[in-house]
Order: C-alpha cells, then structure tokens, then sequence
C-alpha cells in the first residue's frame, strides 16, 4: 500500500503554483475560533450555554447547573504523563495555517483499497494546472497515510503512518528541484509529536476536514479544507 501512494503521491507533485502570485493569503485572525465538537461549548462566537471549563488548578470543570466533570487528579485533559491534550485555533479557508501565514489549498484526493489503510492528497494545484504547466513555483502540498480501514466511517484519527507538508517547492520539466518541508515524519527535526485528522462532514465527492499537527520543536500546524473530494481506488 505504501509504495503505491507514494507513486500516487508522486504523480500529485506535478504541478503548479495557484493563481495567487506566491501561493500566500493574508492572516486573518478567526477569533480564536475552536473546533466544533458538536455540543454546546463555546465557539469563540459567544455561543454556548453558559458552562465553563475551570481547569489546571485544582479545581473540578462546572457544567454551569450545578454539577462538575472531576478528573480526580486536579487536572483537566490529562494524557496521564502531567500533560494536556493541544488547543488549537482552527481556520476557516481552505489552506494551511504556518506561522501566521495561510498556504491556500484548492484540491484533495483520498486514497484507500483492501485492508486498514488509507490516504490523502491536497494540494494548491487542479488536474488541469498539472496537465498544462512545465514550470512550477510555490508548490503546496499535504500528504497523509493513515492506518484505517475507511474514509466513509471515518470521525478522527491520530492513526498517522507516513506524512508531509510542503511549501513553495518547485518543478521545471516535471523534475523536482527544490521546496522546503514543514513537517516530515522520516526526519526527526522535522516529525510531529501530535498529530490528528477531524472529519466533519463526507459524502462520495464532497469532504470537510481539520489537520492538526504539533512539530517536534513545539511549532503549531492547522490544516482546513472545505470542497470537493475526488476518490481513488487501488
């Protein structure tokens, strides 16, 4: 399975730069919007229902009628090594979030076959943008193996295998020729501590997702995307 999806993922890197001049779009900040997790917490809009969630000193997490979630140990999110789970601020556009810069992405493809594996493909790029381009700059792309059996049944996952992020690389002829990763989970400066994929909504060719990764070196990663979904058997 791997060696087929990293020729598929091969093929996928023959392209080119959007149609933005250098593949970046302006920050804008989303209010430190959270992920929704399909209840009633707050969504950084003000909606709610008045609960809170009073954690790391001590206390218990008041669910605002009275009662409280204690975790027993005076912590909330507890992964039982003294550390919590991460809290990121998840984006609306299609692209990803690094640094305070947002990589537009415009097209993903998954990948799946017989057994417990699957994978996915966004890039920057269309199929007609590596039909009819010989030299390619700012070339963005996420790749992704993950150990499941499906993407239909899929909710989330921290079942990562194999996986990269990429940013302004380039192409000329269809050769590759340069662009950095920012996240690369065979080079250990480069490989995430914590990594997850959130599948909000999927149908045959539609599919809303949100990647989190946090790098080795403590760098936080957001990945959005909101569209179309092109499906490939193996």
């Amino acid at each position: 399975m791997k060696i087929i999806f990293k020729l598929l993922l091969a093929i996928t890197l023959l392209a080119s730069c959007s149609t933005n001049d250098n593949g970046e779009i302006p920050f804008e900040d989303p209010g430190a919007q959270n992920h929704d997790n399909g209840d009633d917490t707050p969504n950084g809009d003000g909606t709610g229902d008045g609960s809170t969630n009073d954690g790391g000193d001590g206390s218990s997490n008041d669910n605002g009628d009275g009662s409280s979630n204690d975790s027993g140990d005076g912590s909330s999110d507890d992964n039982g090594d003294g550390t919590d789970d991460p809290a990121p601020v998840f984006i609306e556009e299609n692209a990803i979030k690094y640094q305070d810069t947002l990589y537009e992405l415009t097209e993903l493809r998954t990948y799946e076959g017989e057994g417990n594996y699957i994978s996915l493909s966004i890039s920057n790029q269309t199929q007609e943008d590596r039909d009819n381009n010989l030299e390619i700059n700012d070339y963005v792309f996420v790749g992704i193996d993950l150990l499941e059996e499906d993407w239909d049944s899929l909710e989330s996952s921290t079942n990562f295998d194999e996986h990269y992020l990429m940013i302004d690389g380039s192409f000329k002829d269809g050769v590759y020729v340069d662009g950095p990763n920012i996240i690369n989970s065979t080079e250990t400066d480069l490989s995430a501590t914590y990594a997850e994929i959130f599948v909000n909504s999927i149908s045959e060719t539609e599919i809303n997702i949100d990647i989190v990764f946090t790098r080795v070196d403590g760098e936080e990663i957001v990945v959005h995307y909101d569209g179309p979904r092109k499906q490939v058997f193996f």
